[in-house]
């Protein structure tokens, strides 16, 4: 080992050296090749072949305790950790027994997958529930228990726990109210400071003090002798997931230097075309030594670039894969640039045509943050990142005012981008409008709708989805309802831009990656922009998209900090397994 250092996961650069690190293990047992060797060696050839199918390259498989037995290692149990004085804490005996027994019959359809290599029983692998509990009794014991008024338990803790409000807004501010009559200092905990200013904003006008502050508690719970109530966010809004702190990062990395480019990379300069780097060189002009970066073109073609010009060249950024290179003294790059020109001057036309419309015909002011939004905002289950907070306030003070939003929103896969599309909804159908959402697949479709689902069902609103799996009569049904605004939100494929369809009173269209349909699609989209509020979702925008954003033609939103809690989307290609497929759905 030449060094040990930590790196930036954007820039993949090193970030410090240090001296020395852990590494843990991957499994509670760690052995040698050759104890597997020694071990194969005492089975019959096919079994000892099925064995080292299982182990593959890694040495690991599903289910590789119930072989260590057979290979002489000596196992322990937690028991076997402990003083003989210990003082062992017992979080509600009942579900540890039922906790036991289902590990039992976890260990039981794992040791049935492995057919084809001898395998110690579960038995011989695992405690069973008999030996567990003899075990634990040799000890000091404290069961904790959340049930009430038992005969035998030695301290009695006169406590209740939190009411089960259900997202109901209105029976939370009088049930606040009845407490605090009868006598009960009252106490809400919050995640976070932002859902502390929330809930504060919610309750404000139940005019009894709470009080309110930023801390943890798994649940809430009432001190009957002491009149005293803890209420928890996670718990007045049906959240249940625990969240983590996290710091916040703003990493990045900008072309400014020519040490930024490494040879082979592919660069663009302003007036010759594309190029490959070659590196940097000296030569003599006039007598005098200059710096310079050598460029690559068609048939070997060479360019020198001074230092001082370094500002003509900017590096590659384009479609995966190799670009073509440019052909010096051809006049290709300027027929490139030419036709850039002519589509840009097009797109300016288009643009002007489209915001005169959109100042011709003034859209329509959504009226400010209702208790529903507030009440939607704090159910939310996870810790909203920083820009998502940042362009949600973007995106409704774009819907409260009358010129039709027009607003792209970029932001990897898993960084947030449906929650605000579910909030803006919300906010439409809180208005009396009606909102659509537009996804270019069927499966997409599916998913949103699971979502909107999920996230709406405290709430008076009517969500249907609109695909190529509606029969006849179903999508009869849904026409109907969007024409008569039985419909709220509607989520569907490019049948929604059918010309049969009709809605009431259209407020808001939201986009899930436009860059996926066709031009038919596009112009039907275009037409829409100048007359209601249009928000697109992408991961990936298209080059034309994001030009009129950076162009400041249309508004654009980045979403660049990741949930803390996001996983990576990891591919394997493993041995077929029962229990792996199980896992995995």
């Amino acid at each position: 080992i030449y060094s040990i250092r930590h790196f930036s996961v954007l820039t993949q650069r090193s970030t410090r050296q240090i001296d020395s690190t852990y590494i843990l293990p991957r499994r509670e047992m760690i052995f040698e090749d050759a104890a597997i060797e020694n071990y194969a060696e005492r089975l019959d050839e096919a079994q000892a072949q099925a064995l080292h199918v299982a182990l593959g390259d890694n040495g690991e498989y599903d289910g590789l305790e119930f072989i260590w037995p057979n290979l002489n290692i000596k196992m322990s149990d937690i028991f076997e950790h402990l003083h003989d004085e210990s003082l062992v804490f017992i979080s509600d005996p009942d579900a540890c027994s039922s906790q036991i027994e289902s590990i039992l019959d976890i260990a039981s359809e794992r040791y049935e997958l492995l057919k084809d290599i001898p395998a110690a029983s579960p038995e011989q692998v695992y405690l069973a529930g008999n030996e567990f509990t003899s075990q634990l009794e040799s000890f000091q014991n404290v069961a904790l228990s959340g049930a009430s008024n038992i005969d035998n338990s030695d301290v009695n803790f006169h406590t209740l726990p939190q009411e089960f409000f259900s997202t109901n807004l209105a029976y939370m501010k009088n049930r606040l109210k009845e407490l605090y009559y009868d006598g009960f200092q009252l106490s809400i905990l919050c995640e976070n400071q932002g859902q502390k200013e929330r809930i504060g904003e919610i309750i404000d006008d139940i005019e009894v003090p709470v009080e309110l502050s930023v801390s943890r508690l798994s649940s809430g719970f009432a001190e009957v002798e002491l009149k005293q109530w803890y209420l928890t966010d996670h718990q007045l809004f049906s959240r249940h997931r625990k969240k983590r702190t996290f710091r916040r990062f703003r990493e990045g990395i900008a072309l400014s230097s020519y040490t930024s480019l490494n040879p082979g990379d592919y660069i663009v300069h302003i007036d010759y075309g594309i190029g490959k780097y070659g590196g940097l060189e000296t030569i003599v002009v006039d007598g005098r030594k200059r710096d310079c970066l050598a460029v690559y073109y068609i048939g070997d073609d060479k360019l020198y670039v001074p230092i001082e010009e370094f500002s003509r060249v900017q590096k590659y950024a384009g479609k995966e894969g190799a670009p073509r290179l440019s052909k010096l003294g051809s006049g290709t790059w300027e027929r490139v640039k030419a036709r850039t020109k002519r589509a840009l001057m097009e797109m300016a036309g288009e643009l002007v045509k489209l915001y005169a419309e959109r100042q011709t015909f003034p859209g329509f002011a959504f009226k400010p943050d209702s208790d529903w939004m507030r009440q939607l905002e704090a159910s939310f289950e996870y810790e909203e990142t920083p820009d998502q907070l940042k362009v949600m306030d973007e995106i409704k003070m774009d819907m409260e005012q009358a010129v039709p939003m027009d607003r792209l929103i970029c932001g990897d896969v898993g960084y947030g981008k449906t929650e605000l599309a579910v909030r803006a909804a919300l906010k439409a159908v809180d208005s009396g409008k009606q909102a659509a959402v537009l996804a270019p697949t069927t499966i997409l479709c599916a998913q949103h709708r699971s979502t909107f689902n999920e996230r709406l069902s405290d709430y008076p609103v009517k969500i249907e989805m609109l695909s190529r799996f509606c029969t006849p009569k179903k999508v009869k049904e849904i026409h109907k309802g969007l024409a008569d605004g039985a419909i709220d939100i509607v989520i569907g494929t490019h049948k929604l831009l059918h010309k049969n369809i009709r809605f009431k009173d259209l407020g808001l269209l939201i986009i899930d990656e436009e860059q996926r349909f066709g031009v038919t699609h596009k112009e039907k989209i275009k037409r829409l922009r100048s007359q209601i509020d249009v928000l697109t979702l992408t991961a990936t925008p298209i080059p034309r998209t994001l030009q009129l954003s950076l162009a400041g033609a249309r508004d654009m939103s980045v979403i660049n900090t990741p949930p803390k809690d996001r996983l990576p989307i990891i591919t394997e290609v493993a041995r077929f397994s029962e229990r792996v497929i199980v896992d995995a759905v």
